[in-house]
């Protein structure tokens, strides 16, 4: 999958009629706006094979598979689960709107397209789905990413990496004596540990790579487009940085220290699961190289 432009959000325009390709496509980049266009859903599923986008405008009415049976198409794919979907249609089709919405599509556009409408639909909609995501795929207490959102994704990049040979690396992140933390000091600063870890993690991973809370003490990270020797070097240069930690807790000094373990992904792996051991095996053996 490749890296989304950060500080933008990302629109899949898919229109069989050029004319809304260009006009809207430019209205939108204008608005500030990454935009991908595709003039049929033939093209639109290809685009989705490599991207993420964040909203998907739809012209309702296309040749061979129309904007009903892409949509369903769409909706089939664990990762576009949370991204919302606008038809344009030419007609006001009552029926049109409802079989639309029972597929869960978020808004029409009536033809022609009026663009300060369509502006402000956009930002409506685009501001309601980043408050339910932020909601649904971020671990309450650390503000990564939670297991369900990593696991979609794990399953999604690592699809991709099979299907069209691309390459990405898998790391396991532990943090050593945590009951200990939790018992001698209390789940209070065994909270505050967690949040700094992950706060540390965040600024020592790149922007384009997917940091989750995997569960208890394990944190993962998915770095796209990395082989097994960028990994090598980027855990080595995070393991200096945050590979001991001590912080300050209620005037007392608390200390421990992380243990990583990585595997890069490769084309003999049948699935995520194999990947996913490699990384953790590896993680252990650091673990137990510091006990």
């Amino acid at each position: 999958m490749e890296p989304e432009l950060k500080g933008k959000n990302n629109i899949l325009l898919i229109d069989d009629e050029e004319d809304v390709l260009k006009v809207v496509g430019r209205r939108l980049e204008k608005a500030g706006y990454n935009i991908w266009t595709a003039a049929s859903a033939k093209e639109g599923l290809a685009v989705l094979e490599t991207k993420n986008p964040d909203l998907i405008l739809l012209d309702i009415s296309m040749p061979e598979i129309d904007g009903i049976e892409m949509c369903k198409r769409i909706k089939e794919r664990p990762e576009m689960a949370t991204v919302p979907i606008v038809f344009f249609t030419a007609l006001d089709s009552v029926e049109d709107k409802v079989r639309g919405f029972k597929l869960k599509v978020n808004d029409y556009i009536t033809k022609p397209i009026n663009h300060q409408e369509l502006l402000a639909r956009i930002e409506s909609i685009l501001s309601i789905n980043e408050h339910y995501i932020d909601i649904s795929v971020r671990d309450k207490l650390t503000g990564l990413y939670n297991y369900n959102y990593f696991d979609k994704q794990f399953s999604h990049i690592f699809d991709i990496a099979k299907r069209y040979g691309r390459i990405f690396s898998l790391v396991i992140v532990d943090i050593n004596n945590f009951k200990r933390i939790n018992d001698e000091y209390g789940h209070l600063c065994g909270n505050f540990f967690l949040e700094k870890v992950a706060e540390n993690l965040r600024m020592s991973f790149r922007k384009v790579d997917i940091i989750a809370r995997y569960g208890g003490d394990e944190f993962t990270a998915i770095l796209p487009e990395t082989t097994y020797e960028q990994a090598d070097k980027l855990i080595e240069r995070i393991r200096k940085n945050i590979g001991i930690l001590e912080l300050d807790y209620e005037g007392k000094k608390v200390g421990t220290s992380l243990s990583f373990g990585f595997a890069a992904y490769s084309e003999k792996m049948e699935d995520k699961e194999v990947l996913f051991y490699a990384a953790d095996q590896g993680m252990y053996r650091d673990k137990k190289r510091k006990e």
